[in-house]
């Protein structure tokens, strides 16, 4: 059978034939595309349910149910949400943030704010077993939404819209965005310095401990972030400053929430400041790898 196209005439199979062939080529190629992105370590190894987590984020559920359930209402949305959710985690196998969703559209934000108040309790303790503790689960909070993008074979955990401060030419992308971040966070608790007794007050709205520190301290911090070319080299002392800022900001976060959770930007946050916790590995990237995924 042929069909006449201007002055030719077409065999319909051959042109049946090209059409799968042209279509066999486009699937294959982005077969092959997916797969190298879902055979990246993110998307096979980061985004599995560890063991850690299943048994240390459903007791924190289970403790909000305790503190905030009604014990005569036993059945209502709050207490079946919360109990699909543990029950997701303790036989899931991967995070998947529309499975979380299809549990209620409210999942995703109350497992947010229980992770959230936990990361602050470990903040304000401040021990090697609470730091780590609070870095798993900003990790976990993390993967909950999906994690960071792949760009270009890269985990891109801070995106483009996050301004670079670029002080080293070996210095990556992430990590310039990174320091940017941290400088934004010292401008930020400027912002409650009393230039009369070049404190922040007792008056003001934030965490005790950065009331502790002076003006001078503060400018220092500044000054050491400013000038740093390798972000690993931050002292102590400055990157607790920044967690601490940080930790405001994760009020601001658990605050502004809504059937959604958080945002896409939001989870920038998430990520630097599991970075300004952790003492050992001050990259993301260098967190994700040194987690035990089973």
């Amino acid at each position: 059978m042929f069909i006449q196209i201007g002055n030719y005439e077409i065999n319909v199979i051959f042109l049946v034939l090209l059409f799968i062939l042209i279509a066999a080529v486009f699937g294959i190629a982005y077969f092959f595309i997916r797969n190298k992105e879902k055979g990246s370590p993110a998307f096979q190894i980061y985004k599995r349910i560890t063991t850690w987590q299943k048994n240390n984020v459903p007791p924190l559920i289970q403790k909000d149910i305790d503190q905030n359930g009604d014990p005569n209402e036993p059945d209502d949305q709050y207490h079946k949400i919360a109990d699909q959710l543990q029950v997701y985690i303790k036989r899931g196998r991967i995070w998947d943030n529309s499975e979380i969703k299809e549990i209620d559209p409210m999942a995703i934000s109350l497992l947010t704010v229980i992770i959230i108040e936990e990361v602050e309790r470990c903040i304000e303790e401040d021990s090697n077993n609470s730091n780590n503790r609070a870095v798993l689960l900003l990790h976990t909070l993390d993967m909950a939404y999906g994690g960071a993008p792949i760009i270009n074979g890269e985990i891109e955990w801070l995106g483009q819209d996050v301004q670079e401060l670029d002080n080293h030419s070996e210095m990556n992308k992430c990590e310039a965005r990174l320091l940017k971040i941290y400088l934004n966070m010292i401008e930020k608790i400027w912002e409650y310095v009393d230039d009369d007794i070049s404190k922040i007050p007792e008056s003001a709205n934030v965490p005790e401990e950065l009331k502790i520190y002076s003006a001078d301290d503060f400018v220092d911090a500044y000054q050491e972030v400013d000038e740093c070319v390798d972000v690993k080299e931050l002292s102590e002392s400055t990157k607790r400053i920044i967690t601490l800022a940080l930790a405001m900001t994760l009020e601001e976060l658990k605050n502004s929430l809504d059937d959604e959770g958080l945002k896409y930007y939001q989870l920038y946050y998430i990520r630097a400041l599991a970075c300004s916790i952790d003492n050992t590995y001050s990259l993301y990237t260098d967190i994700l790898n040194s987690i035990e995924y089973k």
